[in-house]
């Protein structure tokens, strides 16, 4: 089963990492926000602001509200949605937020990309760690569009998820991982 060796390789590789699984209950994309309910809350140690991620160890988003067995996951393509990330290869920095034009589109942006940086098509943005709320390294998407801010002064790419969001079934909700300074 593609899933189960999906998941062993992912506590594999984050040893560090303390999860909790939950199934996804409903899911919520108006023209304002992108959230999803989940089974598990309080009861099983979830708190506002941890990261949830799939299997495959893509960003889902952060722990919003929870309740004694349920919480939401406010997910990256929100316009409330920000992460520190950067861009694999070339190590270029940025933030990746959601977007009120974009969310509708199931993308999101990075934006603050200088205004040297070389970025194509393809290239994979990963978070950076930096704020200690979501993991360094952790995949966000992939670069689908390049242009220049409003005023030449920065670079902004549009993020195609590695997963779609709102056909995600299970998360891992990270409770606690090792801070890499």
């Amino acid at each position: 089963n593609e899933y189960l060796r999906s998941l062993l390789d992912l506590q594999d590789k984050h040893t560090d990492y303390t999860f909790e699984i939950a199934n996804v209950v409903s899911w919520d994309s108006s023209s304002y926000g992108s959230v999803m309910t989940i089974s598990k809350g309080s009861a099983a140690g979830l708190e506002p602001g941890m990261c949830a991620i799939t299997a495959d160890g893509q960003v889902l988003g952060l722990i919003g509200e929870t309740g004694t067995s349920w919480a939401t996951v406010t997910t990256i393509l929100d316009t409330t949605s920000e992460i520190g990330a950067y861009i694999f290869g070339s190590g270029y920095t940025c933030i990746a937020q959601g977007s009120f034009e974009l969310m509708r589109q199931g993308t999101l942006l990075a934006s603050y990309i200088s205004s040297s940086a070389t970025i194509r098509n393809g290239d994979q943005l990963l978070t950076s760690g930096e704020g200690d709320i979501y993991p360094a390294g952790l995949v966000i998407g992939s670069v689908t569009d390049v242009g220049d801010d409003e005023i030449n002064v920065a670079k902004y790419a549009v993020i195609t998820p590695t997963v779609d969001i709102s056909s995600v079934e299970q998360v891992f909700v990270i409770k606690e991982f090792d801070v890499n300074d």
